[in-house]
């Protein structure tokens, strides 16, 4: 049985989250993601969902990929942070 990838994605727009998504798949890469677009919810996912890679928009209304990787490097140093 193959292991699949946990994803987070930080993107505020649900159908670029959707594409990176289907991008990856059709790659042959067999993941779980969620979306998230706050800090609030990055951070709770962070916790509940312990992803083993983080994909993040750089540029969101209210929150931003600096901010994200910001979080990240403190309470999850380990984990391959991409600014797409």
């Amino acid at each position: 049985m193959l292991n699949r990838l946990r994803i987070l994605i930080v993107e505020d727009v649900v159908n670029d989250a959707k594409l990176g998504v289907r991008e990856l798949k059709r790659a042959g890469i067999a993941c779980d993601f969620r979306r998230v677009d706050t800090a609030v919810d990055y951070r709770r996912e962070l916790e509940e969902f312990k992803p083993q890679v983080i994909l993040s928009d750089f540029s969101m209304p209210q929150f931003d990929g600096m901010e994200a990787l910001a979080i990240a490097r403190q309470s999850h140093p380990y984990v391959p942070f991409i600014i797409v």
